[in-house]
């Protein structure tokens, strides 16, 4: 009766153990020793396998898996939101290789490894959207025809409103501590670089009052009849009007 017991017991543990440990394979040959990082890379052990993919690197620096390695590990770097690490091995492989068939699909990654870095709150450094939407435009004027390019342009969009609502918050604070001319200046970049945001009402409203209220007669008068003729009956052109009076 005991043994009955202990016999499926321990083909359980025996099962189990068989199934959660990565297989074996020559790793002094350049195919097995990438397949050996396979493996561990199969049971979700990243770690463990960015270090086997780049003991390929390092033993065969000239068979094909050397290549397959590098960008096993942006890649695995990418899945376990290592961005900072993906960004820097994506570069890497693509500075080794500019000529690869999949070059869009790693400038892609390169972009995607600077959004994914960006902070969720507004008011923090954003100087990485920047660095994602220089990748992604050049992602767009390289291949303008791949799906990759697609999902770039989604993700540039996103970036652009990241950093046009960035500009609103810095020229609110500035407008609210009656720092005017420095609001203008702000208001005005706001108009110049992001005016196809659909932030132009409030950049116009902001850049109108900032300026009447620093005394600057030209800018004032600029900025209102922009304002009133382009959004005549908006509420920020009403607001204008009852401050102008």
């Amino acid at each position: 009766m005991k043994l009955s017991i202990i016999l499926p017991f321990s083909m359980c543990v025996f099962l189990t153990l068989s199934c959660s440990t990565p297989a074996s394979f020559d790793t002094s040959k350049p195919e097995g020793a990438y397949k050996q990082a396979g493996e561990y890379e199969k049971f979700e052990r990243y770690v463990e396998a960015i270090e086997k993919y780049k003991a390929v690197k390092n033993n065969f620096p000239y068979s094909k898996y050397a290549k397959m390695s590098d960008l096993k590990v942006a890649d695995l770097n990418f899945k376990r939101e290592s961005f900072i690490e993906a960004q820097s091995s994506y570069q890497l492989y693509k500075d080794y290789y500019p000529r690869d068939k999949n070059i869009d699909y790693i400038t892609y990654q390169i972009g995607l490894s600077y959004f994914h870095q960006l902070p969720k709150v507004i008011g923090r450094d954003l100087s990485g959207a920047s660095d994602a939407i220089r990748v992604f435009t050049e992602l767009e004027r390289t291949f303008p025809k791949s799906n990759y390019t697609k999902l770039a342009k989604i993700k540039k969009a996103v970036a652009l409103k990241m950093l046009a609502q960035k500009q609103i918050y810095v020229a609110d604070f500035y407008f609210k501590t009656k720092k005017y001319v420095s609001a203008l200046s702000r208001y005005e970049a706001l108009l110049n670089n992001y005016s196809n945001l659909g932030f132009n009402k409030r950049a116009l409203l902001g850049a109108a009052l900032s300026a009447h209220r620093s005394n600057n007669t030209q800018k004032t008068d600029e900025y209102s009849k922009k304002l009133t003729s382009l959004f005549k009956d908006s509420p920020e052109s009403k607001k204008l009007m009852k401050e102008l009076k």
